[in-house]
């Protein structure tokens, strides 16, 4: 009994010292859409996302729910607060008809307009491996190339992501492609997002892009510091 008192004694010291502490909470998903569970016949356009409160909408959507993507952009309905991290992320294959395009990331707009009219912070590839990334109206990390030098390869599957981060006063945005940091971005002004999606540039008779593995967007607590992660 002593020795169990003593290590008891011991644990509360340590954690009254900050030395142990409990396991940052997991982020909250609040969309995800499982597209390898979907099927190329069937329309993301009105259908519920996975998992989330919401309809996938869109007055130009030709998009699959398998992630086929024919043509057009879908959106899912999305307001940030503030003192939030939000990541939104999904994986893209390098396919399509040359000169295509595919992109995800935060919409300004209604669902009727597309990111190259009213995007926040989006991002496109092409099937040449190009890479453009877009905020406030401008590009601000234009034909950049897959990997600062190489090319993707024809039906490979890039990860991108956008970290949304609404801490501070003028929110901060960092871009990645699989992991690694290919932009950050300060607002001047702070946007008022309505929506989360995904758009491609293909056109209906041409070869379609292709979204792959899940779409997802979740949230956690920026912290104390409320500086970018």
């Amino acid at each position: 009994m002593k020795k169990l008192t003593t290590i008891t004694s011991l644990l509360i010291a340590l954690a009254s010292h900050g030395v142990l502490r409990a396991a940052p909470p997991e982020p909250k998903v609040i969309y995800s859409q499982d597209f390898s569970a979907g099927n190329d016949t069937s329309e993301l356009k009105n259908s519920p996302p996975t998992k989330g409160d919401g309809v996938w909408a869109s007055v130009w959507c030709g998009i699959k729910t398998d992630g086929t993507a024919p043509f057009g952009f879908c959106y899912l309905p999305f307001t940030p607060e503030a003192g939030k991290i939000y990541t939104l992320s999904v994986d893209i294959v390098a396919t399509g008809h040359e000169g295509s395009w595919d992109a995800m990331g935060f919409q300004t707009g209604g669902s009727e307009t597309a990111f190259n009219s009213s995007g926040a912070g989006w991002q496109l590839v092409n099937t040449g491996g190009f890479m453009e990334i877009f905020s406030e109206g401008k590009k601000i990390a234009a034909g950049r190339k897959i990997g600062e030098g190489t090319t993707v390869e024809a039906e490979s599957t890039n990860t991108f992501s956008v970290e949304l981060n609404t801490a501070g006063p003028q929110w901060v945005e960092t871009f990645r492609l699989n992991d690694a940091t290919m932009a950050t971005h300060t607002y001047t002004t702070n946007p008022e997002i309505q929506g989360v999606g995904i758009m491609t540039g293909s056109q209906a008779d041409q070869k379609p892009g292709k979204f792959s593995g899940t779409f997802s967007l979740t949230e956690k607590p920026a912290g104390k510091t409320g500086g970018a992660h």
